[in-house]
């Protein structure tokens, strides 16, 4: 874990301090003309660069997020929460970015909420399954604190959502960045080891569903389907979830890496290879991603395992599934939709994948 070292720490207070002076001025004045509406009121600071995972981890506040683009043109971080929208699930979709634009609409800077849908539309699952009703059917969140870096610049913002109504005083908004910036300088280092592991359903009945499956593929009933399991481990002792991103993805410079931390003990957070869509304007790009082949040192054998891959029937036919898939669900909301001819090798971190591209102009009624 790369420190936070104490002067940066230090700064950090500094300058949530100084955010606070400027806000504390800004909701009083917004106060006076009684807001019939929701008003977003952000300010922000340049402060030096920082490991800022790793003063994620570090800061007190229960709910965090944490995002960082493939390609590297946003990382950001966010501590507390300045509002919160949850939701029964995608069908709430246009009701939870009706909320959310009416607020981003109402401030004179960019500003982002970090957050997302349940896949599944079946609410008894979510229901019985402990370690996911923290997250609920939707939920997005506007941090309290924001840091991220924009090109070169590191910004810290501090933002607040005055609600109709409110009849306190700014000092009352303003008190939860007091915990924010009380943030710990270095930290503990606490090595945890894993003393067990749970697989279900295990290798017996792993192996018969993965048989049942086939046997599904070979008589034309099923293309492709995902099997998953729960892995439960157990360690000797609590591990920092932030940390445990840090851990798991220290040097992974080819993955979209996102952390949500819902309270202390309760965190998701992935690495994944591909790119569901990035929307500029009308224009939107998507990519198909299947098929795995290691990258090892020698280049000459990561080329003729990425030529294995390309060449292997079971792969191609992953991948072009998956193409379908995306052109079925984007053609109908675009005006033009182009895809590769053909596959193209997609190096990422260790493994490396066949990759369709896929760009489309949206047509004006898509949302």
């Amino acid at each position: 874990m790369t420190p936070v070292y104490i002067d940066v720490a230090s700064e950090l207070r500094t300058a949530i301090a100084q955010i606070k002076t400027e806000l504390h001025s800004k909701i009083a004045c917004t106060l006076k003309n009684s807001p019939d509406h929701p008003q977003l009121i952000r300010v922000e600071r340049t402060v030096s660069p920082l490991a800022m995972l790793d003063w994620l981890a570090l800061c007190k506040s229960g709910r965090k997020v944490y995002w960082r683009d493939r390609d590297g043109t946003l990382e950001a971080t966010g501590v507390g929460e300045a509002d919160t929208v949850y939701g029964n699930g995608i069908c709430d979709a246009d009701q939870i970015l009706n909320h959310i634009h009416a607020r981003l609409d109402t401030c004179d800077l960019p500003a982002r909420y970090y957050g997302g849908f349940r896949f599944d539309w079946d609410k008894s699952i979510v229901s019985r399954s402990e370690e996911w009703k923290a997250f609920g059917g939707a939920c997005f969140v506007l941090p309290l604190v924001e840091v991220f870096r924009r090109g070169e610049q590191t910004i810290l913002a501090g933002q607040i959502v005055i609600n109709p109504g409110f009849s306190g005083n700014p000092e009352e908004l303003l008190r939860p960045f007091e915990a924010i910036a009380d943030v710990q300088e270095s930290p503990t280092v606490n090595p945890q080891r894993i003393f067990s592991r749970t697989n279900l359903p295990d290798r017996r009945d792993w192996q018969k569903r993965v048989n049942r499956v086939m046997s599904q593929v070979e008589a034309g009933v099923l293309q492709k389907l995902v099997l998953a399991r729960r892995v439960t481990f157990r360690m000797t002792g609590e591990e920092n979830p932030l940390t445990l991103v840090s851990r798991c993805h220290s040097g992974e410079e080819s993955a979209t890496l996102f952390a949500f931390q819902m309270n202390d003990g309760t965190a998701f957070h992935g690495a994944p290879p591909e790119l569901l869509y990035r929307r500029t304007g009308r224009k939107i790009y998507s990519e198909a991603i299947a098929g795995t082949r290691p990258l090892v040192p020698d280049e000459k054998e990561s080329n003729r395992l990425a030529n294995e891959l390309f060449l292997s029937a079971k792969d191609r036919l992953e991948v072009d599934l998956v193409r379908a898939g995306i052109d079925e669900a984007l053609a109908p909301l675009c005006r033009n939709l182009t895809i590769d001819e053909r596959p193209q090798i997609h190096r990422a971190g260790t493994v490396q994948h066949l990759r369709y591209a896929i760009n489309g102009l949206l047509g004006e009624t898509a949302s």
